[in-house]
């Protein structure tokens, strides 16, 4: 059982998927409409948390001096979010950093930024999640500065987004069982 949402949450909240229900392309409503389908064979809801700009401060350096192993400090909200994502349900990063797999001097760039990505999450003493290489299509949140499902910006309230991926999570549990 969830604590109840204040008249001032629903109504952010509402206006928060109405904005992502703007913005999902039909490819999208697709996905949706497979993970419905199989709903039932996910154990726990799977939500996806981006790293650059979401958990971590990214600026662009330009390709010539980019290194996709090299991750900027963690956001002050960050272990914040981590934590109350966990107690939701299985979490995993995703980035786009493994687009750059030709800018990563060794054959599995994937395995060379997933070591990474955990050094990084132990040195600032956040949340031991793991790194996935391809988004399972059926998350029940993508949580991230760029996403339809969960959008994070620079002004971020955590319980807002709690109160989003909570919902979501409510709504899977009702659908699987």
């Amino acid at each position: 059982m969830t604590d109840p949402l204040t008249e001032a949450e629903l109504s952010q909240l509402g206006r928060l998927l109405a904005k992502a229900r703007q913005v999902a392309s039909p490819s999208r409503t697709h996905q949706e409409a497979r993970y419905h389908a199989d709903a039932r064979t996910v154990l726990q809801p799977l939500i996806y948390v981006d790293l650059d700009n979401t958990l971590a401060k990214f600026d662009w350096p330009g390709i010539e001096n980019y290194d996709p192993l090299v991750i900027g400090p963690p956001l002050p909200h960050a272990r914040q979010l981590l934590e109350q994502l966990c107690k939701l349900g299985t979490v995993r990063i995703h980035t786009v950093r493994l687009s750059f797999k030709s800018l990563m001097p060794t054959q599995s760039p994937y395995l060379k930024l997933k070591e990474a990505v955990q050094a990084w999450l132990q040195k600032h003493d956040l949340p031991l999640v793991e790194l996935e290489e391809f988004p399972h299509p059926f998350c029940v949140a993508y949580v991230g500065n760029d996403a339809i499902s969960v959008p994070v910006n620079y002004d971020v309230d955590v319980p807002l987004i709690i109160a989003a991926v909570k919902h979501k999570c409510n709504r899977y549990s009702e659908e699987a069982t």
